[in-house]
């Protein structure tokens, strides 16, 4: 039995390491890490499938027709698996965590989640680290950098997917109680960040930054009620302390900044953009405009204006509206999810501004990103981390139901 268990822990630290990898999109092979790490899963004794019946129906919809209807399909077992990767990572989400409901030590099991999501941050964090590195010395270098797993051009969108979930975990570990390592960590991941984007130049990360600084200082504040102000104040004085460093040219820091294509983006007159001359809403616009003329797909609408930069839209373009409800119904479900999670004041706080965090950053870049076709091991990642929370809110309400009955025997004897 003890061998069992250790077999069963060990088979889950290599599910871990390989999802990390595909997080990484080692050898730009993420769907290859992914089928093996599901492949692992499947063989690991004792192991329970798991599963949230309408986002796993939801995922099968939208697997069959991006099967059905993808110009790239064959009958090879790769092009048949490919499409319900979404599927297989969903269930290995909502199945890691182990089976304690005969417990009340609910501790355990929602560390599991914490490796989940390092895992996944770290994998992504470290392939934008190496675009970062690998394009260091470039001359005339600018904000489409080259990808150092598939050698092709990468806009600074796509480069702001591989860096969100990282800073959405470091902005979540600095307004919650974690250690200092843990904010030691948060700040070294949130300096490379934005270090990689003065070179890319996007507004996508500062946004998204300034976003999860708001809505995880809104939801500490709200949740103590305390009135603290200390984490935002720490963030502030950090902030101002950079901007002084800037000001007074402390090391050469305020020549680096004006040199960068971030600082002559925002500031140059020649390379400031207003965001209304941004092509991406127009784009959505047009594809509003043109909603419901292509119901089985074809990607009629990316071939005259490009893509949407929108996980529905894209979605529709290609595979049409079957596949565009599937997707809706199963985003949907992540927001219940979400406001299930944060409104549950049983879970861990930690769990929860991790969660909030992470999902607004999804959901940010799911809205400026063709995700199912720029970079889809994000929206992978996503079917994992929102598997694995709807077993933490099943099991949690077991918990807690637990918790009521052992309460009412207490009572019961008293009153005898």
């Amino acid at each position: 039995m003890v061998k069992t268990s250790k077999n069963k822990l060990n088979l889950t630290y290599i599910i871990l390491f390989f999802i990390a990898l595909s997080a990484m999109n080692v050898m730009n092979g993420y769907y290859y890490l992914l089928l093996f790490a599901f492949a692992v899963f499947c063989v690991t004794p004792n192991r329970k499938l798991h599963m949230d019946i309408v986002s796993v129906l939801s995922l099968v919809v939208l697997g069959t027709f991006i099967f059905v209807l993808s110009p790239d399909s064959t009958s090879s077992i790769s092009s048949v698996l490919k499409p319900f990767i979404y599927v297989f990572c969903y269930i290995m989400g909502a199945s890691l965590m182990k089976n304690r409901e005969d417990s009340i030590n609910e501790m355990d099991s929602y560390k599991g989640f914490y490796w989940l999501i390092g895992a996944l941050a770290i994998g992504a964090l470290g392939h934008y680290f190496l675009n970062w590195v690998s394009n260091i010395g470039v001359e005339d270098i600018t904000r489409n950098t080259v990808d150092f797993w598939t050698k092709q051009t990468l806009g600074a969108t796509g480069q702001s997917a591989l860096a969100c979930m990282g800073l959405a975990l470091a902005i979540a570990c600095l307004f919650c109680d974690s250690g200092k390592k843990a904010k030691v960590g948060a700040w070294i991941a949130i300096i490379v960040v934005l270090a990689y984007n003065f070179i890319l130049a996007g507004r996508t990360l500062l946004v998204m930054m300034l976003s999860l600084i708001l809505v995880a200082f809104l939801y500490r504040r709200k949740m103590e009620n305390t009135g603290k102000f200390r984490q935002l104040l720490l963030v502030a004085l950090a902030i101002a302390f950079v901007i002084a460093l800037v000001r007074f040219d402390f090391l050469g820091i305020g020549t680096y900044w004006e040199s960068t294509p971030l600082h002559d983006r925002f500031f140059a007159d020649e390379g400031s953009i207003d965001i209304s001359e941004d092509g991406r809403i127009e784009r959505k616009l047009f594809y509003l405009q043109h909603m419901f003329e292509y119901p089985f797909g074809g990607a009629h609408l990316s071939k005259e204006i490009g893509y949407a930069h929108d996980v529905f839209l894209d979605t529709y373009d290609h595979f049409g509206l079957f596949a565009l409800f599937a997707i809706v119904v199963f985003m949907i479900h992540t927001v219940v999810h979400l406001v299930r999670c944060i409104k549950d004041n049983t879970l861990p706080f930690a769990l929860r501004q991790i969660v909030l965090c992470v999902y607004v950053a999804m959901y940010i870049e799911f809205m400026i990103e063709p995700i199912l076709f720029g970079t889809p091991w994000l929206f992978a990642s996503f079917c994992l981390i929102d598997g694995y929370l709807s077993r933490v809110l099943v099991y949690n309400k077991k918990l807690k139901e637990m918790g009521k009955h052992i309460h009412d025997i207490k009572t019961l004897r008293r009153v005898c």
